[in-house]
This record gives C-alpha cells, structure tokens and sequence, in this order.
C-alpha cells in the first residue's frame, strides 16, 4: 500500500494548495516536505528491486585497487552487460570502496538523493508542477529509481538536460548533462542527437570519437549481444509503450495548432520517432524488447512536460476542452493509480517491489524490541 500512498502524495498537496485562499502560503512548506518524504522512503530503502544482492555485490565487494572491472568476468557478474568501459557510477562505487564507506545503503542513498534533486528542479519550471511530479512515480520513480539505479543515475541527468533545454531557446547548458547521461548508461546515447545544432556538433562529435575509441576492440560483439540476447524479453514494453502513445495523442493536436514552442516540438518528435521504430523493430525481432523498452523508458521523462502542455492548452484539444479542469485533474490521478494496478498485477517483476523494507524501520523496530 505504500506505493500507493506515495503516488497520491503529490496530488494531496497539489489538491491542499488548489482549495487554500492563498495558493502560495504554503507551497514551499509543501514542496520540501514531499521531497523529505521520498528521500527517506527511497534513500533507506532495503532489499528493494530484482538487482538489489547483485549491486550489493558491486558496490560492497568491488577491488579497491583497480578500476578494471572486466577482470570480475570470470565470476560470471553480468552487470557490465559487456561493456568494458567504466561509467560514472562505478568510479562512485570506487571512490567510496577507497573511503571505507562503500555500502549498498550510502550508494542508494546518494543516488537517490541526486535523483530526487534533479526531478524536482525539473517539475518545479512547471506551472503544474506537482501533477509533473505525479506524471513521474508509477514507474519512473517508485521502479526504475530503486531498482535500476544505473539507469535512473542517467535519467537524473537527463532532467538536468531537459529543465535547461526546454527553459532556454538558445540551446546553452544542457549538453553536459547528455554526455554525462551517456557516461551513466549507454542505452540513453541516442538522446545525444538533441544537442546536434552547428554550436554543439563538436561536442557530439568528441563524445562519437570517445564512443568509437572505447569500444573499439569489441564494438559489434557488445551491440550484438545487447540487443539479441534471448534472456532479455520485457514483458512490460508493450504496455509502457501504450502509455507513451496515449500521453502523445493530446500533444498532437497541439502541434497542428503549433502551441509548441521548438524545443518542445522537437522533444515530441523525438518521441514519435522511438515509438514508431521500437514497434516496428519489435515486429521485426520480438526478442529485443528490453532494448527497445529501455529507449522508451527515456522517453518517461517527457511525461511532466506533456501533462502542463496538456492542461495549459487544454482549449485546444478537442475532446478535453469540454471537460471541466478539475476532473480532468482528479482523471489523471487516477490514470497514474491504475497505471501502477495494472503493471504490479501482471508484471512478473513487481516480486522484487512488493514487500517494501527499509533500513530505518528496521532499527526502529530492533529498537522497540530491545
């Protein structure tokens, strides 16, 4: 039920601030309590996710004498996914192994907390932010930021990149962040191409050498093995790219009616383009499903940015634009509700999920005991 609760948490605060005569005497107080709320439900969370003992393998019992993490090979540890170059959270991982203080709970919890800083700069440039928020937790934050956390290090940046994208029509401070993105996981390089413009080619340009020279001794081996590996079937692809459509079929509307700004318009094609090509590819070679279900796990990220152009133009969607705002508000909390029903009622993968635990609770209850 936690899951639930914590999903409903920012409509609450979003519906206390809708009904207060002062919109703004408390939305601050509001804003920062939430954020406390999921740090110490997800940065103390314990044996959370179907990776949990595999990264604790990683992250507790790494040498801390070498950065060459291809030599753990021979223990059979399938975290690298053949890729034998180290990203940003392995010299994390590193760092802390030399520090002494390399646990499984300090990593989550740093992680966490950059993730949630980043989610909420992000949310916070909507005028809607607190259904931006909303838009986020039935699988982006409840799942994917506990239980991948290499993924959700590299969708941590990519909300850096898109809070700048989207605010600033010259393109500036926003590629860092993609390159970092990249250097988190290598599923998210094609998000790359938002910063191809005559003023960031080079940029592109140096990570595409980076790409080529790292990988060389073994490039096509790794991408063969990524995207046709049999054991990686997703079940969920189908659905999640279901929800990706139907967040899309408003904004299409809204491109007719040109109430896109460029940025926005070019972020939603980019959308467009991975649905249509992970169908078809899917149709193609159905065995690739979580490598095309990790491209559309990006694609979440645009969620926030859909849900406030979804409300602020609503007049110009013509099956919502008669109904009124508030149930439109209440449909779309309960849209996100069903969302995480169904995926936790028929995702095999919900087990890892199922019976939250954490750290805290744990002494607390040592504690009572004693």
């Amino acid at each position: 039920m936690i899951y639930y609760f914590l999903i409903s948490l920012p409509f609450l605060f979003f519906y206390v601030e809708l009904i207060q005569k002062n919109k703004y005497e408390n939305a601050n107080k509001f804003w920062i309590i939430s954020f406390f709320i999921f740090l110490v439900v997800f940065g103390f969370r314990h044996n959370i996710g179907g990776d949990w003992f595999q990264y604790k393998f990683i992250i507790e019992y790494l040498p801390k004498e070498s950065l060459r993490f291809k030599d753990l090979q021979p223990v059979n540890i399938s975290f690298i996914q053949g890729v034998n170059f180290i990203n940003i959270f392995y010299y994390l991982v590193f760092i802390l192994n030399k520090l002494n203080i390399s646990t499984i709970y300090i990593v989550n919890f740093i992680l966490s907390l950059f993730y949630l800083i980043s989610l909420y700069r992000y949310c916070n440039s909507f005028k809607f932010r607190w259904l931006a928020l909303l838009s986020t937790m039935p699988y982006l934050t409840i799942i994917v930021s506990t239980g991948y956390i290499k993924q959700a290090l590299a969708i941590s940046f990519l909300f850096l990149a898109l809070n700048n994208f989207l605010k600033n029509n010259d393109n500036k401070g926003f590629t860092p962040y993609l390159i970092l993105m990249f250097f988190s996981h290598i599923s998210s390089a094609y998000l790359l191409i938002i910063s191809v413009s005559k003023k960031n080619f080079k940029y592109l340009l140096l990570s595409g050498i980076l790409i080529i020279i790292l990988f060389y001794d073994n490039l096509l081996e790794i991408l063969f093995n990524y995207v046709f590996e049999y054991e990686k079937k997703s079940k969920g692809f189908l659905f999640r790219l279901f929800i990706n459509t139907i967040y899309l079929v408003p904004i299409l509307f809204l491109i007719r009616k040109t109430k896109l700004s460029r940025n926005e318009l070019i972020l939603t094609l980019l959308n467009i383009i991975v649905i249509i090509s992970s169908f078809i590819f899917f149709l193609l070679y159905p065995n690739t499903s979580t490598f095309l279900d990790r491209f559309n796990l990006y694609m979440m990220a645009f969620y926030p940015m859909y849900i406030n152009l979804i409300l602020i133009n609503q007049n110009h969607i013509f099956f919502i634009k008669y109904i009124n705002q508030r149930i439109i508000y209440i449909s779309f909390y309960i849209f996100n509700i069903i969302y995480f029903f169904v995926w936790s009622n028929y995702g095999d993968a919900y087990k890892y999920w199922k019976y939250y635990d954490n750290i805290i609770l744990k002494y607390v209850k040592i504690f009572l005991i004693t």
